[in-house]
């Protein structure tokens, strides 16, 4: 459940993001949301219901961790950043890093939550040394094109402001 979870996670997300970055509108998203805001709350609901008091289904349900598993360690840590970025831009209004915001969302979406989900699904998700160095470096080489691709001028922006020079 924990993998197909993460790949409806990974598909909000990336609309989101998309969102942010001002390439879908919020009442495009809405619907998007509210399904898998559902989901997230439906099915492990009714996955603990159903379990009859089954400790492992219990505490499957209610454990969105593994066990000695240092990838997750870097998917958490990932996602701690992304909630403090929507933190900074949704609670304390700094509207300049809604584009970086935006961008690191779209970038995390893939490689946080449906590219695990993915492997998890298909049983080739592994967490050891090696795979635990590629998770933080991948993070880390998206979180600098995010910012890359967040704080540069737009086409627009900068042909805007050569035509104000000109005129």
């Amino acid at each position: 459940m924990l993998n197909v979870g993460l790949l409806y996670v990974g598909a909000m997300l990336l609309v989101n993001g998309m969102v942010l970055i001002g390439r879908v509108s919020a009442r495009a998203a809405a619907p998007l949301n509210l399904f898998v805001g559902a989901l997230q709350c439906v099915a492990p609901t009714v996955v603990l219901a159903q379990s009859g008091g089954d400790a492992d289904t219990v505490y499957a349900g209610l454990a969105f961790w593994r066990d000695g598993d240092p990838v997750f360690a870097v998917l958490w840590l990932s996602w701690a950043l992304l909630w403090l970025l929507f933190f900074l831009i949704l609670a304390l209004g700094m509207e300049r890093l809604m584009r970086f915001t935006g961008w690191t969302v779209v970038l995390f979406s893939q490689a946080t939550c449906t590219v695990p989900g993915f492997l998890g699904l298909t049983g080739s998700y592994r967490s050891d040394g090696g795979a635990v160095a590629i998770a933080a470096a991948t993070c880390l080489g998206l979180l600098a094109l995010a910012a890359l691709l967040g704080f540069r001028t737009p086409a627009r922006e900068r042909e805007a402001r050569l035509a104000s020079f000109t005129t």
